[in-house]
């Protein structure tokens, strides 16, 4: 996200924040200065979420808000030693879920009914809606919130019998491909037990989503 550097404050000695809104629950990066001072000697107090410094001598930081609280600002303060020299005040966004989506390339999908060749092509995605992201923050928001797809499970029953197949990543196994290449018009198609790993060196998280196809 690129945002131009704005000053706040009305102190004789101000500081300066790159941004003025952060969203509830992630890591909004952000970069302060403040004229004639050394970054070393700055420290920041955000008394609503987490501070993490990823270069100091650049005042490069990390702020995680809580969203405890409920409100919908919060202040950022600036500090060299004892002495402060800025609050800043920042909107707090609350994000909506990642939405769970499925990529056919072969066909439409109408009322959940799909050709069982377009599920060969069936491609996994979990992130934010598209029309929700503003223009300005899209690809700040899009990397850190999208999601791998790890695992899932494929049923598959056509009334006479049932099967599943386990699937690892975002994509149908080439077992699962084989076992849908046996159905008849009218066999029901779940995918469940999904799994997504939300970020870098995060842990998987099991979903409540699920997707279902009626073979045509």
């Amino acid at each position: 996200m690129i945002v131009p550097m704005i000053g706040f404050g009305q102190e004789k000695t101000s500081a300066i924040i790159s941004v003025d809104k952060l969203y509830i629950g992630i890591e909004n990066p952000i970069t302060i200065s403040s004229p004639g001072k050394n970054n070393e000697n700055l420290t920041v107090s955000f008394k609503d979420g987490r501070i993490l410094c990823t270069n100091k001598s650049e005042g490069k930081y990390v702020l995680i808000p809580s969203g405890k609280y409920n409100k919908r600002v919060s202040d950022v303060s600036i500090y060299e030693g004892d002495e402060k020299l800025s609050t800043i005040e920042v909107k707090l966004f609350e994000i909506p879920r990642p939405q769970l989506s499925a990529g056919i390339t072969l066909d439409t999908i109408d009322n959940n009914t799909v050709s069982k060749e377009s599920l060969f092509t069936l491609d996994l995605t979990f992130g934010l809606p598209a029309d929700w992201i503003e223009s300005e923050d899209h690809d700040f928001l899009s990397k850190l919130l999208s999601c791998d797809v790890t695992r899932f499970t494929v049923y598959i029953t056509d009334g006479s019998g049932h099967s599943n197949v386990k699937v690892s990543g975002s994509q149908l196994s080439h077992k699962a491909i084989k076992e849908l290449k046996k159905c008849r018009s009218g066999t029901q198609v779940f995918i469940t037990d999904i799994y997504i790993r939300p970020g870098r060196g995060s842990k998987m998280e099991l979903l409540n989503d699920r997707l279902y196809f009626t073979i045509k």
